[in-house]
């Protein structure tokens, strides 16, 4: 950066900022030149984790899902055997993996299991049953 000075007769010189508080010569007419301090503009102080959490707001909680009653996948209490094929438990199957949730390990939503990605931050999701 460098500091604007005009020269008495009306010359306008720049100069480099160690010359601030200095005197000197215009280099076209000879005068002599008053370098001035420039101006301080107050430094805003910095902005802290408290500062950004406070515009983001209060943080998302998600409620754990309890634990399943029985291991077992095909066991789903909201569901009789009149549904579907009892034997098979396909109905069953396909009914608890769509109530199944993953944690998103980034943002903490949960997102349904067959999803890759979370719908909130993009973030990978981890694969459920796969080594």
């Amino acid at each position: 950066m460098s500091i604007t000075v005009n020269c008495p007769n009306g010359h306008v010189l720049k100069v480099k900022n160690e010359l601030a508080g200095k005197s000197g010569l215009c280099p076209y007419c000879r005068a002599r030149v008053d370098v001035a301090m420039p101006a301080r503009t107050p430094k805003k102080p910095p902005i802290t984790d408290d500062d950004i959490l406070g515009l983001l707001g209060p943080p998302y909680k998600v409620a754990p899902e309890p634990p399943p009653e029985d291991d077992s996948v095909l066991h789903d209490p909201h569901h009789d055997a009149s549904h579907g094929d009892a034997e098979s438990g396909i109905s069953l199957l396909g009914s608890s993996i769509l109530r199944q949730h993953k944690v998103c390990p980034k943002c903490g939503i949960l997102s349904p299991v067959v999803f890759s990605h979370c719908s909130r931050c993009g973030a990978d999701l981890p694969q459920v049953g796969k080594s």
